[in-house]
């Protein structure tokens, strides 16, 4: 599968954050989107791991 992730954001504030990425799911045949939170403090920077167990191939470019 195809993955797109934005780049590392810096906390304004405290607190929850969600993180979403969109990817291709080939057994759908289209985009899927998956969350993750993470809670953070005051300029912290926060990561979040996300892992793609995909079959199959994207749609041609």
């Amino acid at each position: 599968g195809r993955c797109r992730a934005g780049p590392d954001k810096q906390a304004i504030q405290p607190g929850e954050y969600t993180v979403t990425v969109t990817f291709f799911n080939p057994v759908s045949e289209d985009w899927d989107i998956a969350s993750q939170t993470t809670s953070v403090g005051i300029g912290a920077t926060a990561g979040v791991t996300f892992e793609f167990d995909l079959e199959g191939e994207g749609p041609p470019v």
